[in-house]
């Protein structure tokens, strides 16, 4: 009897554990679910905190402009503000402005086609056999010595042959007067120019940067028997004055002055002249609008030319690019 009982309780316990396993099987099924929502959850955060934390970087961004923004508002205040302290105490005077009466001012630029000597010399340094070249011209026993600077090379063949031949051919005198025309195209202009002011009695200011180039300029006019005069850093102040004051008067013979950009371009009154030749131009094109405000300022009662801004410039040359290059 108590077997039997001990079967029936074996049997019950038994069923009562198969009763329990779709229990514990729904409660780790629902377990299982619940982490997956865990997952989701957390996946839908980090979306969340993904899309703030580029709404911040947004709004940072924004306002980093807006920071900059009042920094360069408030820069232009404090500038303006300056302004108007210094206001008073400055004076900026524009001819345009000042002198209504003040003639005008007219720029030509005129371009001279080079030489066939400028051309071959030009190709000599370009090459870099000029050093070659003047080997064959000079005499025995006498070095050519090296070429340095090539830009510089370049502008004095456009200027004239003779600044980059003389200093090594050893001699001490120009070649006649023919050969210091035609061996360069600048010059060829500048003499139909000149025939042609002379004729009709204008006065002329002739500039430029190299103070040899005034002198094959004063030895040119010397052999035409034309007077002239001259200013450049070796002139002293009373001889400035002197030959400022006979180029002025009216009555005098003066029909050329020739000046160095920078030496004749300050402190000068020259308003007898009415026409200005820039040879060759500087690399501070400042430098030869004061060279023009020598003659047109206050004072000036003729309508003035410049021939040619930068003065005449040989076509296809380095110094032509040169030339763009200051105008751009």
């Amino acid at each position: 009897m108590y077997d039997d009982e001990d079967g029936l309780d074996h049997a019950q316990s038994n069923h009562s554990t198969k009763r329990d396993q779709p229990s514990r099987e729904a409660a780790c099924a629902g377990k299982k679910d619940t982490g997956k929502t865990t997952k989701k959850a957390d996946k839908g955060k980090t979306a969340k905190e993904e899309a703030r934390e580029l709404l911040l970087k947004e709004a940072s961004c924004a306002s980093g402009a807006t920071m900059e923004e009042m920094e360069e508002k408030r820069r232009n205040q404090v500038v303006a503000k300056f302004h108007a302290i210094l206001r008073p105490f400055l004076l900026r005077r524009m001819k345009s402005d000042v002198e209504l009466s003040l003639p005008r001012k007219k720029e030509i630029i005129i371009y001279a086609n080079m030489t066939e000597h400028q051309k071959n010399l030009q190709d000599h340094l370009v090459n870099k056999i000029f050093e070659k070249h003047l080997d064959r011209k000079l005499t025995i026993g006498r070095a050519a010595g090296s070429i340095n600077n090539l830009l510089i090379q370049l502008r004095k063949v456009c200027n004239h042959p003779n600044l980059l031949e003389s200093p090594y051919d050893g001699s001490y005198f120009y070649p006649p007067l023919n050969e210091i025309i035609e061996q360069c195209g600048k010059f060829q202009l500048l003499n139909r120019l000149l025939e042609r002011l002379f004729s009709r009695n204008h006065k002329n200011l002739i500039f430029s940067q190299w103070t040899k180039v005034l002198d094959i300029m004063d030895y040119y006019f010397s052999e035409k028997g034309l007077k002239v005069c001259r200013i450049d850093s070796s002139v002293k102040l009373d001889e400035r004055k002197c030959q400022i004051q006979e180029f002025n008067d009216l009555n005098s013979h003066f029909r050329i002055f020739l000046l160095s950009t920078r030496a004749g371009g300050l402190g000068i009154n020259l308003t007898a002249t009415d026409t200005c030749i820039l040879y060759d131009s500087d690399w501070n094109p400042q430098m030869d609008l004061q060279a023009m405000d020598r003659f047109h300022r206050f004072g000036q009662s003729k309508p003035v030319h410049i021939l040619a801004h930068n003065c005449t410039i040989s076509r296809g040359s380095n110094a032509e690019k040169s030339f763009q290059q200051v105008e751009a």
